[in-house]
């Protein structure tokens, strides 16, 4: 009888398995818009594009993925940005800073952290309706705000990841390289008019302890069935 149920069993398996990105212990289950690592859960930042820090967390409290939403921190943005090897970021709100990254001509997500992070984040660029592509080389951007204005005086930061791509130099086409940035009080939040159409809100939350899934206690009900009739023979 055990026997005859675990192919059902594994067959249940794979109707619940989803595609997932992962990367430098980040995980992104491409059939929802949520990003999970270091005990955080990321909104995707195309998910809130054009809207407001006000909009974005008024609407995340009450979207498909529940409450619980804040607007990330400096030094939350920090460590995401660290733990995607962009260098050495540090939570100082006061300081812009930059990493370029070597120009790679893969374009892989398994090992291009700029379009691994994009991959998960979301091009807020072409997801704005704007495209920059030159000889087949297209602009990729993920980038939204953030901080948590430790120093009052109302003015948030910006964060922006963008892949490699190609730009006209000098007249000949020319790889650029992809890097990071964490810009300085760039945006006064004064409400649902502040927003940028290119940009989304950068949200993050703890994240939940999962519940058990149907199919741990699927599997466990059939382990122990299969437990009581080996004790019975």
């Amino acid at each position: 009888m055990f026997k005859k149920l675990l192919p059902l069993l594994f067959l249940f398996a794979g109707f619940q398995a989803n595609a997932s990105i992962i990367f430098n212990g980040y995980t992104h289950d491409t059939s929802s818009d949520i990003v999970t690592g270091g005990g955080l859960d990321w909104l995707q930042w195309d998910y809130t594009i054009g809207q407001s820090i006000d909009t974005a967390l008024a609407g995340a409290a009450t979207s498909a993925y529940g409450g619980g939403w804040a607007l990330a921190s400096n030094a939350q943005m920090a460590g995401l940005f660290n733990s995607f090897g962009f260098g050495a970021f540090v939570s100082d709100e006061n300081a812009s800073q930059h990493y370029s990254d070597a120009v790679n001509v893969t374009e892989d997500a398994a090992t291009d952290n700029e379009l691994a992070f994009i991959s998960m984040f979301g091009d807020t660029f072409q997801a704005s309706g704007s495209s920059f592509c030159l000889s087949g080389e297209c602009y990729q951007e993920s980038a939204a705000w953030f901080g948590d204005d430790a120093d009052g005086d109302f003015q948030f930061n910006r964060a922006t990841v963008y892949d490699d791509y190609k730009q006209v130099s000098f007249g000949t086409p020319t790889l650029m390289r992809g890097g990071a940035w964490m810009d300085t009080d760039l945006l006064i939040n004064s409400g649902s008019s502040s927003s940028d159409a290119f940009r989304g809100v950068a949200l993050v939350r703890s994240t939940p302890v999962p519940e058990p899934s149907i199919i741990a206690l699927f599997g466990l009900g059939l382990v122990g069935i299969g437990f009581a009739r080996r004790r019975r023979s």
